[in-house]
């Protein structure tokens, strides 16, 4: 008498691998896509367009008025550049 039919349970046994295999190849194909997507997120190509500089970052937030004067030129003083003009933009 078979204990898991004709074929013995090579059948069970085999699809349990193969599920399992399914699995593993879903799984590495979501991991790649995901490191590949926060890959090009963290280093953007090269030929893209650079972003402010920190300079042009301060006169955006005084010009928004995010910090006042004293601050502006404190905070310029410490990138080590001038303040372009009389008055910060």
């Amino acid at each position: 008498m078979w204990m898991w039919g004709p074929e013995g349970g090579w059948g069970w046994i085999g699809m349990g691998l193969g599920m399992a295999l399914w699995v593993i190849v879903v799984v590495a194909v979501i991991w790649i896509a995901v490191r590949l997507f926060t890959r090009y997120e963290t280093n953007p190509p090269a030929g893209s367009a650079p972003g402010p500089s920190p300079a042009e970052v301060l006169r955006m937030r005084f010009a928004r008025g995010e910090i006042d004067e004293e601050e502006y030129r404190q905070r310029l003083a410490v990138l080590g550049e001038r303040p372009t003009g009389g008055k910060p933009a």
